[in-house]
């Protein structure tokens, strides 16, 4: 068992494991928020994007509000990029200003 530790230091509640529309609309509310000020502060917006396959009865259920169980044996892409320029991760440009909005 692992356990989750919070920025205070004392054990913080685990995150729920399921992705339901309702948890990434929260996600996207935040992730846009980090985004505006990575653009303020010029800063590169890591992201990792991972494609899974998934079947004709997950993609009914996600779009009645449900939840679809993505795990390893159905990743079929990946891929590290700033979300801002599209470009892709290198250890050199760890601290140097992200210029390219997203467009």
């Amino acid at each position: 068992m692992t356990a989750t530790i919070g920025a205070d230091g004392r054990p913080a509640a685990a995150p729920d494991p399921k992705l339901t529309p309702a948890r990434l609309a929260r996600a996207s509310e935040q992730f846009a928020s980090d985004v505006a000020y990575a653009t303020k502060a010029e800063e590169h917006v890591w992201v990792v994007a991972v494609t899974h396959t998934i079947t004709v009865d997950d993609a009914r259920s996600w779009t009645e509000g449900g939840q679809v169980v993505l795990g390893p044996d159905s990743i079929v892409l990946t891929h590290v990029r700033c979300f801002r320029c599209f470009t892709s991760f290198e250890p050199r440009l760890v601290g140097k200003r992200c210029r390219g909005a997203r467009q």
